[in-house]
């Protein structure tokens, strides 16, 4: 009985140290940080909230890239339906948004960005109807 009741000790401890083993891992080696990225132009404003998973020093993968977009003219203008495009240091990206604005359209992508992409902020370029505007996106 003793042995039988050391063996399942000795599983359950097993079990738990693997569990706390896997949750430091994840959380001390690959901790999320997150940034906020804003812009506006004469007829938009825009926000890109970004959850970034570090994978080593230079680089990061998000895991969730949301941008939000506004409509900020008047409402009889609204467009129904925006391309936005955006420009970092390690490259381009589309997404496409579709209204009605009320008061925002986002759109969730996963995208790559370095700590450089993130300091030095990205371009959106929102297209509609015609129209083009762009605006830089800092850091908040």
């Amino acid at each position: 009985m003793k042995s039988k009741k050391l063996a399942t000790s000795t599983i359950w401890a097993s079990l738990g140290f693997i569990f706390v083993g896997i949750c430091l891992y994840c959380f001390l080696l690959h901790p999320a940080k997150t940034a906020t990225l804003v812009g506006s132009s004469p007829h938009w404003k825009a926000e890109d909230f970004v959850e970034i998973v570090i994978l080593d020093k230079g680089w990061h993968a998000t895991s969730m890239d949301e941008l939000k977009v506004w409509w900020t003219g008047t409402s009889d203008e609204a467009p129904s339906e925006v391309r936005c495009h955006i420009s970092t240091l390690t490259g381009d990206g589309v997404v496409s948004a579709n209204g009605p604005f009320s008061p925002w359209t986002t759109d969730t992508t996963n995208r790559f960005y370095t700590n450089q992409d993130i300091k030095n902020g990205m371009d959106l370029t929102i297209t509609w109807g015609g129209n083009t505007e762009t605006m830089h996106l800092q850091k908040r």
